[in-house]
């Protein structure tokens, strides 16, 4: 019995340790692609204010390159965050914390 329960404990542990291991890879996955947007968001601000400072572009057109530009940064801000959670979760599971 005590070996059936140590058995399970184990399986668990192992379960839990393939789950966060998979979760971190998969939320750095998504940083990387947060980071390419927000430099292409970067890059698309700065296409618009050359235009803009060279009247070709209007007032509307700076402020949505400037609200991609602000959103792309939260994103990508928000999916440290959650890269950072996943890693000291798979920590605390490994028992490394």
């Amino acid at each position: 019995m005590y070996k059936e329960q140590t058995e399970l404990i184990q399986d668990q542990l192992d379960t839990e340790l393939y789950t966060a291991r998979t979760k971190l890879e998969e939320a750095l996955d998504e940083l990387a692609i947060r980071r390419d947007y927000k430099i292409l968001a970067s890059e698309l601000y700065e296409v618009v204010y050359e235009r803009y400072s060279n009247g070709m572009a209007i007032v509307t057109e700076m402020m949505d390159a400037g609200n991609e530009l602000l959103s792309a940064d939260i994103e990508y801000l928000n999916m440290q965050i959650e890269t950072y959670r996943y890693y000291y979760m798979l920590r605390k599971i490994a028992g490394t914390l």
